[in-house]
């Protein structure tokens, strides 16, 4: 070999080495597919979707939730008081953004933060009738599905609103 072909490969080498691995390498491929199907099925077409621990949002319901991570739309003002520093981009599926959010950023690297963020147009669900909640935290929920796993198996739950979300009577409404 000639001294430039070996120093092509030596820069090449030293590249590759130097950039950081995707953050998405971190998780199985299986729980990629599932995210990836998620957004394929979203009828909604939302640009955007963030991925919470399961033990990040709070419940009141008296049942037990599998730990795992919720996928849904990134709506803006999710959490009020929490930065845009926060998100960090796992991965781009057909134009659309998929961020995890970390409640201490400060111990992740700032290269991995999302430097701009793309979150959804807002939109509303019915409760009853003619009533429409415009909440970014309930529509979320709504529109979201748990990712976990049970027995080694991985397994997706889409309707989990009823987990997370107080359950309400018509007797309230009217």
């Amino acid at each position: 070999m000639n001294k430039k072909k070996i120093v092509i490969i030596i820069s090449i080498l030293l590249v590759v080495s130097c950039n950081r691995s995707p953050l998405k390498n971190i998780f199985k491929q299986e729980v990629l597919d599932s995210v990836r199907s998620y957004i394929e099925k979203d009828n909604f077409a939302h640009d955007s979707y963030l991925m919470l621990q399961t033990e990040k949002i709070f419940h009141e319901n008296k049942i037990d939730i599998n730990n795992g991570f919720i996928i849904g739309p990134l709506y803006e003002n999710l959490y009020p008081d929490s930065e845009q520093g926060n998100y960090i981009e796992l991965l781009k599926y057909k134009n659309k953004t998929v961020y995890i959010q970390f409640f201490n950023a400060s111990f992740i690297d700032s290269l991995y933060h999302a430097r701009t963020v793309i979150y959804c147009r807002q939109d509303s669900f019915c409760i009853y009738k003619n009533v429409y909640s415009h909440n970014p935290i309930m529509n979320y929920l709504k529109r979201a599905s748990l990712i976990y796993y049970k027995k080694g198996k991985l397994l997706v739950r889409n309707d989990i609103d009823s987990l997370y979300l107080p359950k309400l009577s018509v007797d309230n409404l009217e």
